[in-house]
């Protein structure tokens, strides 16, 4: 849709599937609840392999199809032309950049200082041959090392500032200019996954005093880190269910990840007990355990759940390594909230929760979201659909008086 219609589209295309959203735009101000009127969605087929595209006709003809099912899930007479889109996978590169001045003695921080602070920041924007920034966010202040929500006017020495930037590599643009072209799109608005999930599943208090979102999907994992209401880490790492799906197959002697998959999925959810045996899917005759474990083509519990939090605590041990010092439980007053396909593996909270120290919730719902999709497989395309319907609803853009365009405060 043009910027003046009166629906939202988005996009996200994940490892495994493309979802695609639509529903109704609100007007600049108004404060109303996003409403959905369709979605649609379509396997790809394998057309992507831990973010990566690998076939790029098969993404088309899906997310060709996930559009059309969206339009006729709708139920009126829509036809998508520009939809917002999730990015995910190695074609993401983030970079946490500051800038730091020296106040000079017996003056209070200015608006200018601010100013400084942030352009000494951009001054350090660098990235690798072949990205190009999509996506940035204002990081906190700190006033002599400490943070300051408020620096103008207040007495310091130093003064730290700038700005979280996430790059998109050449060879993904591409990619979407590719898929615009073909299918009559364009993509207006760009977010990373882990953000969109973010803005779902975590409040304005959350990301105010502290949390980290993860969402472990089919290929990859996404995680964003607040801190004072501003984005201080945020990361894809090429793992996903796949890896436990793998590392059963290894353990087992299954035949492919499907068998393994569906081991995990049809046994292994919070919301089924564990019997004390499991029976190797029906479809692998062939498959023969180890360790003595094929005997009547079935498989000790406590073995295949060892397997998984053997794999979840290096997921989360990595995760903790990469953020560093801010996954301490002073950063993570709120905790974790884990969200995609693998929240639902029993157990994987309870890890999660030994190695950060701190508590693991799944992530909620709100309220405007319909029942037919709570699962945490649509938490990307949802939070991305009410980003997009917040951008939206923000209220146009003040215009300044005469009185303010001619005269400028001398302090200012």
């Amino acid at each position: 849709m043009s910027a003046d219609s009166q629906y939202i589209a988005v996009t996200d295309i994940g490892t495994s599937k493309v979802v695609v959203i639509v529903g109704e735009r609100p007007r600049p101000g108004q404060n109303v609840f996003p409403k959905i009127l369709g979605m649609g969605e379509c396997e790809t087929g394998g057309a992507l392999c831990k973010g990566r595209v690998l076939d790029e006709g098969k993404l088309a003809e899906a997310l060709g199809k996930a559009c059309q099912k969206a339009e006729n899930d709708a139920h009126c007479r829509i036809k998508i032309s520009t939809s917002a889109i999730s990015i995910t996978g190695p074609t993401l590169l983030g970079k946490r950049l500051t800038g730091e001045i020296a106040i000079p003695p017996n003056t209070l921080v200015r608006p200018q200082n601010l100013r400084e602070a942030q352009r000494a920041a951009i001054a350090k924007e660098s990235f690798p041959p072949g990205y190009t920034r999509c996506f940035s966010r204002g990081q906190p202040t700190f006033l002599d090392g400490i943070l300051t929500p408020k620096p103008i006017g207040k007495p310091a020495r130093s003064l730290k500032s700038g700005y979280w930037a996430v790059a998109l590599d050449h060879e993904y643009q591409s990619l979407l200019w590719h898929l615009e072209t073909r299918l009559g799109l364009h993509f207006d608005l760009m977010l990373p996954s882990s953000c969109a999930s973010a803005f779902l599943h975590s409040t304005p208090r959350d990301r105010e005093t502290g949390v980290l979102v993860l969402d472990i999907g089919a290929g990859v994992t996404d995680y964003v880190l607040y801190a004072r209401g501003h984005i201080v880490g945020t990361d894809v790492l090429p793992v996903g269910g796949d890896h436990f799906d793998e590392d059963l197959c290894v353990a087992f002697g299954l035949k492919n990840h499907i068998v393994a998959s569906k081991l995990r999925c049809e046994n292994g959810l919070k919301s089924k007990p564990w019997p004390q045996t499991l029976p190797i899917p029906s479809d692998t005759n062939d498959a023969v355990a180890q360790d003595g474990f094929s005997a009547n083509n079935r498989i000790p519990t406590h073995a295949v759940r060892q397997v998984l939090r053997a794999r979840a605590a290096d997921l989360f041990a990595l995760i903790r390594a990469r953020i560093g010092p801010l996954a301490s439980p002073e950063h993570l007053v709120n905790g974790l909230i884990l969200t995609g396909g693998m929240a639902y593996q029993d157990e994987i909270d309870d890890v999660a929760q030994s190695v950060f120290g701190r508590h693991v919730s799944p992530g909620a719902f709100p309220e405007w979201v319909p029942e037919k999709l709570f699962s945490f497989k649509y938490s990307t395309a949802l939070g991305l659909f009410a980003a997009a319907h917040a951008e939206a609803a923000m209220p146009p853009p003040r215009r300044k008086s005469l009185w303010e365009r001619i005269f400028r405060p001398k302090n200012v």
